[in-house]
């Protein structure tokens, strides 16, 4: 592999027997007043959510812990992700110095039995010299658990430490067999920074989403032979869409319906702020997806999170309040029983977080929520003014008796 990327808790390890993990249980989008789009000859419902700030909503008591409490040297955390391993809770996140994307920002790792006790966090993986006389840039793209090894997507890339830019971007995965001892990375060959960890879905492909584009792996592990996959014409037309120009889409969620149609919902970036969420889909098990088209799901800018429940609804995690733009705030809890219409909201979390350090791009109360559902319980991490990292956790049981 190309110097750079440096694993601080490498080890070696034998082969470890497959155990697959499975998409569903883990759970691991203005329309015009129209309900539905044709797509060719088929009739796409769209995402629709009925969030308002003014209305009174049932508040989930939820518990909570704080995984990562900024320092004055490290002061920077984002890009949360969480999975169940071996009897462990594993989370990763982007720790940097100052604020977000900038030279030397790391990757950080840390365990909890029961989601509230979180271990000491240490350094998962820390950059090395890049390209432009700076240091390279390391971003979680998300941790699973893919054929029983535990799983992190990470991406590299330089930048010359005043753009945004990412160049020469490149993904690796590093792999586990007990969260201890780690492989050397592997690179995956693409060019890419996942907006969230891959999904497994029901076709047995690995699924990706980078801004616009996407990518799927028959590997069972989830890290070689990823190819991208067809999309259909991405030039937005009037006709056909709600906007004449072609937005700027980025952080798509995908998920998958109980009929095997994959979804990703997209953040649109676009300036004058928008306000909603974008989606798109795939009939055949992700090889190929079609024109996104601006949904009836309202959105403050953050990355959301979607799943299917196992009874057979469906849950979003996000900032709906789209009112103030840059707030991120509360951080709402929404259920539906089709998946398109998310009617039944919560009140997961509205205290305020006060910015304690400088650093850019540190907008925003609640950041890029994750969730895992698993045994009954519903497992939320989220980044606070992209300073401190929480976990809170509650029942679903909890949500039928608000």
């Amino acid at each position: 592999m190309r110097e750079g990327l440096l694993v601080l808790l490498a080890g070696c390890c034998m082969a470890f027997p497959a155990c697959r993990e499975r998409a569903h249980p883990e759970a691991d989008g203005s329309s015009g007043g129209k309900t539905s789009a044709s797509v060719g000859n088929t009739e796409v419902p769209y995402f629709r959510n009925s969030f308002e700030l003014s209305r009174q909503y049932p508040r989930i008591d939820a518990e909570r812990a704080v995984i990562y409490m900024p320092e004055g040297s490290w002061s920077y955390v984002h890009h949360p992700s969480v999975t169940c391993f071996q009897g462990l809770f594993h989370v990763v996140y982007s720790n940097g110095m100052r604020g977000e994307d900038e030279p030397g920002q790391r990757v950080m790792y840390a365990t909890s039995p029961d989601f509230i006790h979180w271990s000491e966090p240490v350094v998962l993986a820390e950059p090395g010299p890049g390209d432009y006389g700076t240091e390279k840039i390391l971003t979680p793209g998300g941790i699973r658990v893919c054929n029983g090894r535990l799983t992190v997507y990470v991406a590299e890339n330089d930048n010359d430490g005043v753009s945004n830019q990412r160049l020469n971007p490149r993904l690796f995965v590093l792999a586990s067999p007990d969260g201890k001892n780690w492989w050397h990375p592997v690179e995956t060959g693409l060019a890419v920074f996942p907006c969230q960890r891959p999904l497994l879905a029901s076709s047995e492909r690995y699924v990706m989403t980078c801004n616009r584009s996407f990518y799927y792996t028959e590997d069972p592990y989830g890290a070689e032979g990823w190819r991208k996959c067809e999309t259909a014409p991405q030039d937005q037309h009037a006709e056909t869409t709600f906007e004449q120009v072609r937005p700027s889409l980025c952080e798509g969620m995908l998920f998958e319906h109980t009929d095997g149609t994959l979804y990703c919902l997209f953040r649109n970036s676009t300036l004058p702020f928008d306000g909603y969420l974008w989606q798109a889909q795939s009939y055949d098990g992700g090889l190929s997806w079609t024109m996104p088209v601006k949904s009836g799901f309202s959105d403050n800018g953050t990355k959301s999170f979607f799943g299917a429940l196992p009874d057979g609804r469906y849950l979003y995690v996000g900032t709906p309040d789209n009112t103030l733009p840059g707030a991120r705030y509360p951080l709402v809890v929404a259920l539906s029983d089709d998946g398109f219409e998310y009617d039944t909201c919560y009140i997961l979390s509205d205290d305020h977080y006060e910015q304690q350090y400088d650093g850019r791009w540190k907008n925003g109360d609640y950041g890029y929520p994750f969730a895992l559902v698993r045994d009954g319980w519903v497992y939320v991490v989220v980044s606070r003014h992209k300073e401190r990292l929480d976990a809170l956790k509650f029942k679903l049981s909890d949500l039928e008796k608000s």
